[in-house]
């Protein structure tokens, strides 16, 4: 029998999970075949010409959608919001490859302001390239949305011919040349990957129609369960599956569970499923480290010392269970980060011994106040663990849950006042997730043992793995997208704080040394007539008849939510609005119609006199002052400056 492990897109290709490298090690063990398909679509969905491709779409959706009208809806509103960012970030798509440019990411000696320009050129063309407008992924993690409670959500990408892994699949498949004595075993372990797998199935569906046998192909890992369900639902295309939850289920499928693994094996497959090049790449521990066969069995057998991979254990750990884990990591010599669990503190001499066995960034899961009978003290042990930390020399970053059925608004409103008085004990916020009751969870069980009243009907949710509830405390979790979405601007203290992409580059050891602003311009207070400006290098314009900042405060963070209503238009016959994109730090300014037009005159040097000229003297001095905010976004420079700014 011929095996073929292959593992779908889910945008993250940094850290793949110890889980999935231990079955493609024992497929290597049995002679099969690894594909590694996240990687490849990566790749392919960056590329300038498939960007360009989803920009035309677009342009093509919303050419019914005109002034009059208005945006007639929230998906118009956001098919708008991402035409406007892709033509703005058009000409980035193409300059390097991916792979590279993460590699370049992960490097310990790159500059603190290469790590930024590099993350977030890897941010924007996710977002473009990946994610180009709503109804398709979704896959910010921030609004805890996922696509797999809807089974219409499922058979609308089998409908929908511009989903943008349909392509990809057929090309793929093309390309592999699948046979009916193949057996493919497809791994999902993300939620991400659920849309995509549909779309892998519906391309089968396609080749089989065409008269080609199909390999006997089987789902697993811990996510496809969701297909399952799907499938009674009848939203899985009509190509024969077997769904099994786990990979020790696939082992005894196969009758092979006992197979040697050498360390070749296991260095094999993580040599497949990393992005190779000077970096060194993460793997995932998922499950409790201590439990973890699979990243023991790498342990034991060496194959770990080969591979100079460093590790990420995602489960939330006790202080005892990462003094296990120095004791294990102490002789590799390597880095790690780890996750401290909710309600947990860390002692000073518990932090430098952790960092002397390697342990590098330390991650804090943070849930509010909920639950602490005495928040004085729960503020001072988050606050001495912080400094515990960072004097211990790790890299100090944040998880934060909201909507717990204890919270009340008042007490996270506490809460987000203390983070941001205390801003500078940490080192970065990485996400705000959002509580919902799990099926079959404790307080799914008992919910009144958790202060919860009600547990909500899913309605027509009918793959629900999670419920809404009302809670003592007078909390409705159908309303937490609306809070999180009015409390999120607050936690965005820094650049870095909750970033809009799914990447775990962030959860390594990121330099922490903090990245300057860009110098402003140093224009005086007073200037002749005669100084000339020009646009700064790299900025590009686009006009638009939309309020940008209004579409950019319902999407820049977070993907709408269904029936989400679209921001107003401006009175397009009075004034129009302009969107200036800074390559230089990959900000989007939004302009008035007077500050964007005096910008796109400065395309060559031109003196005040030049620019101001056209309007009344009682009106300079007000344009004087617009020119100096132009200068202050680094969007308009004096000429003698032009030559030294890098773009």
């Amino acid at each position: 029998m011929s095996l073929r492990l292959i593992y779908p897109p889910q945008t993250d290709p940094t850290a793949p999970d110890v889980e999935l490298i231990d079955l493609a090690a024992r497929v290597c063990a049995m002679g099969g075949h690894l594909l590694d398909a996240n990687q490849l679509a990566f790749r392919r969905f960056l590329s300038g010409s498939h960007a360009a491709a989803r920009r035309a779409l677009l342009e093509e959706k919303l050419a019914d959608v005109t002034t009059d009208k208005g945006l007639l809806n929230g998906d118009h509103a956001y098919g708008y919001y991402r035409l406007l960012r892709s033509k703005l970030l058009q000409s980035d798509l193409s300059e390097e490859d991916a792979g590279h440019m993460l590699s370049a990411l992960l490097q310990q000696d790159a500059s603190p302001r290469r790590q930024d320009v590099l993350r977030q050129d890897i941010e924007r063309r996710l977002e473009v390239g990946i994610a180009p407008y709503y109804g398709q992924l979704r896959l910010n993690d921030l609004t805890a949305v996922h696509s797999t409670e809807v089974s219409s959500d499922l058979r609308a990408v089998c409908e929908d011919q511009s989903f943008p892994y349909h392509d990809f699949w057929r090309d793929l498949i093309g390309r592999v040349g699948p046979q009916a004595s193949e057996t493919w075993l497809v791994w999902l372990d993300a939620d991400q990957q659920l849309l995509p797998a549909m779309s892998l199935l519906k391309a089968l569906s396609e080749f089989s129609a065409h008269g080609e046998d199909l390999p006997h192909l089987v789902f697993c890992g811990p996510v496809s369960p969701s297909l399952n369900k799907a499938k009674k639902c009848g939203a899985l295309p009509d190509v024969p599956v077997e769904i099994l939850p786990d990979k020790s289920s696939v082992m005894a499928k196969l009758a092979d569970a006992d197979i040697g693994v050498s360390r070749h094996h296991w260095v094999s497959a993580v040599g497949c499923f990393t992005l190779q090049g000077p970096a060194v790449p993460f793997l995932r521990v998922t499950a409790s480290p201590e439990s973890n066969h699979a990243f023991h069995s790498m342990l034991a057998s060496g194959a770990l010392d080969e591979t100079s991979v460093r590790l990420l254990f995602v489960a939330p750990s006790t202080p005892d269970t990462l003094m296990d884990l120095a004791g294990l990591l102490a002789v590799k010599e390597s880095e790690w980060s780890a996750t401290l669990g909710f309600g947990r503190t860390l002692s000073r001499e518990v932090a430098q011994r952790l960092a002397h066995a390697g342990l590098s960034s330390l991650m804090f899961e943070v849930k509010g106040f909920a639950g602490w009978a005495d928040e004085p003290s729960a503020q001072e042990g988050l606050l001495a663990s912080w400094r515990a930390a960072k004097q211990a020399g790790l890299y100090v970053s944040l998880t934060l849950v909201y909507g717990f059925p204890q919270d009340t608004a008042s007490s996270f409103e506490r809460f987000i006042s203390f983070l941001e008085k205390n801003r500078d004990e940490i080192d970065q916020i990485l996400r705000l997730k959002l509580y919902r009751v799990p099926i079959g969870s404790p307080a799914h069980r008992a919910p009144e043992d958790f202060g919860i009243l009600e547990l909500m009907d899913p309605g027509n949710a009918d793959l629900p793995r999670t419920l809404h509830f009302r809670s003592e405390t007078g909390l409705n979790s159908e309303n937490f997208f609306q809070t999180a979405a009015e409390l999120a601007p607050r936690l965005k203290l820094r650049d870095n704080d909750l970033p809009p992409s799914p990447l775990h580059a962030d959860e390594g050891r990121p330099n922490a040394v903090q990245i300057p602003e860009k110098t402003k311009s140093g224009v005086t207070a007073e200037f002749g007539d005669n100084m000339k400006v020009t646009k700064a290098p790299g900025v590009r314009l686009v006009q638009t008849q939309f309020d940008y900042r209004a579409l950019d405060d319902l999407y820049g963070d977070f993907r709408p939510r269904p029936n989400t209503p679209p921001p107003q238009p401006t009175n397009v016959a009075a004034k129009k609005a302009w969107l200036a994109y800074n390559a230089d730090n990959g900000r989007i300014v939004n302009l008035s119609d007077v500050l964007g037009g005096l910008l796109s005159k400065a395309e060559e040097p031109s003196s005040l006199k030049d620019l101001t000229g056209s309007f009344p003297p009682a009106a300079r001095e007000k344009i004087e002052l617009a020119l100096k905010k132009l200068m202050e976004h680094g969007l308009l420079v004096p000429e003698e400056q032009a030559a030294y700014i890098s773009v």
